[in-house]
């Protein structure tokens, strides 16, 4: 086990690295060439509700394309770490001005709505430190999305830059995998 959580911590520090060497305008510009690759799949089309990370830390950027959902009337659903447990919660936004600087500042929304049923979500768009072919993920540590995911049926879309596709992702038993990856560069079917 403990070697599990020593591979997981060394590719965290390699990719976060990478990451953070990235300069803006090449951030923005590979993720624009990845939401809209991702907007262009018959399966997000037809998504009615989206529940998706709200990016920080160079991450694929995903500002524009909440605004491009909420334009295009898609019910728009992101996460919120709440209570001293650090519970993942949810909410729907109605605009980007909805989200305030939060827990580890992360954009998160001002206001959750304790009664939405989660099992409305057609699509999660799973944020990660790093993606392997057959879809598991290496998140930040905290395993909030592993069990979210564990409660959902929806699709679940990784979004990464090709550099954070590494040859294996160590896991455990509890650990969740992605459905599809898209990159700047491809479509990944994991599942």
């Amino acid at each position: 086990m403990n070697q599990i959580f020593e591979r997981k911590k060394e590719i965290r520090k390699r990719i976060d690295a990478l990451r953070r060497r990235k300069p803006a305008e090449w951030i923005l510009e590979h993720s624009r060439r990845i939401t809209e690759t991702l907007a262009g799949q018959p399966f997000f089309k037809m998504a009615a509700t989206v529940h998706t990370y709200v990016s920080w830390r160079n991450e694929v950027d995903t500002h524009a394309l909440i605004q491009t959902m909420l334009e295009q009337g898609k019910n728009i659903i992101v996460p919120k770490i709440e209570g001293s447990q650090g519970a993942l919660v949810h909410a729907r936004i109605h605009s980007l001005s909805d989200l305030l600087p939060g827990a580890y500042g992360i954009p998160e929304p001002t206001r959750v709505d304790p009664s939405y049923d989660i099992r409305e979500i057609d699509i999660v768009l799973v944020p990660g430190v790093a993606f392997d072919r057959s879809g598991y993920r290496l998140g930040f540590g905290g395993g909030y999305y592993d069990t979210f995911l564990k409660q959902l049926e929806a699709q679940r879309v990784g979004l990464a830059f090709d550099f954070q596709l590494v040859e294996e992702v160590p896991r455990r038993a509890e650990d969740e995998k992605v459905d599809i990856i898209i990159t700047e560069n491809e479509i990944i079917q994991a599942s």
